[in-house]
């Protein structure tokens, strides 16, 4: 049995759930890993009967489907005055629907840099919000995912230091978001293994054992920007940053990542968990990691 769980968010034939996950279980038995796009719901989330959470269960208990959830990305975890406002109430409505659903995890993008804040003082506010989320929810974990973006907060690091000061919350290495920011970083076996060696180096061995990834090619743009450090404003010495930032999603036999460069590592570093496809073509592109996957 393979280590690693593959699986689409939602699919190519509909984004409907309990559609969803009929017809993955029908068409692409090798697939045993599901995400509820709840990025679709930006705004108004979805009601589910007993009855439709009941079908859902029974589905995923059938097919040994290991199911997890992604909120929608208008809630923030950085931005106080939101958090406040409706983003506390929405992520653990999110929460609760994905928990009745059978989902083990939800998925989140922190949310933007706030200006203004230092990066301690980002860290200290998506801990306690991290916090305060989970004190009202049970038996369900909280994934803050990699971010691809140069104005979001959700580099790697941040994460580490976050997911070390909250019980419940799991780090979610989402390789074509990793690559992109870093301007096209993966471009070697060791430039992943890195990855997994900082993880592990940072929260021990046993977040390997159960890892949850995202992966999709990935398109993306390079960004210049002048430092604001103190000792560019003291000296006059101008720096420049430069950083990648996602554009949009790709198909996998782009190449943006590599995905054989990063299955391998990922077989090689004994890494066992679940890869979740967001790339366009979903459930295909899942499939055809599973198999690249399993000739290694």
């Amino acid at each position: 049995m393979t280590k690693v769980r593959f699986g689409p968010s939602g699919s190519t034939k509909t984004l409907e759930p309990l559609e969803a996950l009929e017809y993955i279980t029908s068409d692409f038995t090798e697939l045993k890993a599901f995400e509820v796009p709840f990025t679709m719901y930006q705004y108004q989330l979805p009601s589910y009967s007993s009855e439709y959470k009941e079908n859902f269960q029974k589905l995923l208990q059938k097919h040994e489907i290991y199911a997890s959830c992604h909120a929608p990305f208008t809630i923030s975890l950085t931005n106080l005055r939101q958090f406040r406002s409706y983003g506390k109430k929405r992520l653990l409505k999110v929460m609760k629907l994905a928990k009745g659903l059978g989902c083990s995890i939800v998925v989140i993008h922190p949310g933007g840099y706030q200006e203004g804040l230092k990066k301690e003082n980002h860290i200290k506010i998506v801990v306690k919000h991290c916090k305060e989320v989970l004190s009202e929810i049970q038996n369900i974990y909280l994934g803050l995912e990699t971010t691809g973006k140069h104005r979001q907060f959700g580099k790697l690091e941040e994460l580490l230091e976050v997911v070390q000061q909250v019980e419940k919350v799991k780090i979610v290495l989402d390789w074509a978001h990793i690559h992109a920011r870093g301007g096209g970083v993966l471009k070697n076996l060791d430039d992943a293994i890195n990855v997994l060696q900082k993880l592990e180096n940072t929260l021990g061995n046993d977040v390997l054992k159960d890892l949850h990834m995202h992966f999709t090619g990935v398109e993306f743009t390079i960004i210049q920007q002048p430092t604001l450090s103190l000792e560019t404003f003291l000296t006059g010495k101008k720096e420049i940053i430069r950083e990648g930032s996602e554009k949009k999603h790709l198909p996998i036999n782009q190449n943006s990542p590599d995905p054989k460069l990063i299955l391998k590592a990922i077989k090689e570093f004994n890494v066992s968990g679940t890869i979740i496809c967001e790339s366009p073509l979903r459930e295909i592109d899942a499939l055809q990691l599973f198999k690249i996957y399993e000739t290694l």
